[in-house]
C-alpha cells in the first residue's frame, strides 16, 4: 500500500481532479491495520488539502479553537470543558486547572494559523507535521485535527503523526532513498521559514 501511494501521490498533486475523494472514503472505511490507515489516509490529506476542500473545516476549527480561547480566563469554563471531554478518559484536570490547556491550545491555534497561510500543498503539510508532531497529550486539538484532514477517531496522535509524516514524504520523488527524502523536506521547510 505504502508503495503504491508513493507513486499515486505525485500524480493526483498534478491531476487533483483525477481521483475523487468518493473513490478513497471507502479504502478509509475498509482500512485495518495503522499501516493501512498511514497509507489511504495520507492520499486522502493529500487530495483534500489539494482540492482545497480543508480550508472550510480548517476556518471552522479556528472560530473553536478562538471562542475557546476568549473563554478560557473562566477557571470554571476551563473545568467544565475538562468534563466535556469524556471521548477521551485520558484526560487530566490539572492542565485545565492550572493553564497548560491554555498554553497547548493558544499555541495549536497559532500553528493552524500559519497553516491557513499556506499557499501550497508541501507548506501546509510542513506545517502540519509541526503541529502533529508537537502533540503530547491531545484531546480537542486531536479532535480538531481528524475533522481538519477529515479522518476518523481511529487516527490517534501516533497514527495521525505517522501519516502525514508519510504524506509529506510521498511529495518527494518516490525514486529517492529515505535519507535524501528527509533532507529534501528540511532543505525545503528551512526555505519556507527563511522566506
Amino acid at each position: 500500500a505504502r508503495s503504491l501511494v508513493s507513486r499515486t501521490v505525485p500524480i493526483a498533486v498534478r491531476f487533483p481532479g483525477m481521483l475523487s475523494l468518493s473513490c478513497i472514503r471507502p479504502m478509509l472505511s475498509a482500512a485495518a491495520s495503522d499501516e493501512m490507515l498511514c497509507s489511504v489516509g495520507a492520499y486522502y490529506i493529500v487530495v483534500i488539502i489539494s482540492n482545497g476542500q480543508m480550508t472550510g473545516r480548517l476556518k471552522e476549527a479556528l472560530v473553536v479553537l478562538k471562542s475557546w480561547l476568549e473563554q478560557s480566563d473562566s477557571l470554571a469554563f476551563r473545568v467544565s470543558s475538562w468534563r466535556k471531554m469524556t471521548n477521551h478518559p485520558e484526560s487530566k484536570m490539572m492542565p485545565f486547572v492550572g493553564g497548560q490547556a491554555i498554553m497547548n491550545r493558544s499555541t495549536f491555534y497559532k500553528a493552524l494559523q500559519r497553516v491557513d497561510a499556506c499557499t501550497g500543498l508541501l507548506s501546509s503539510l510542513i506545517e502540519l507535521s509541526q503541529i502533529v508532531s508537537a502533540l503530547q497529550h491531545p484531546c480537542l486539538r486531536l479532535d480538531l485535527l481528524q475533522y481538519i484532514l477529515g479522518l476518523d477517531t481511529r487516527y490517534s496522535a501516533q497514527v495521525l503523526r505517522k501519516t502525514v509524516d508519510f504524506a509529506l514524504k510521498s511529495l518527494v520523488e518516490p525514486e529517492d532513498d529515505e535519507l535524501e527524502k528527509s533532507s529534501r523536506v528540511l532543505r525545503v521547510a528551512g526555505q519556507l521559514q527563511s522566506a
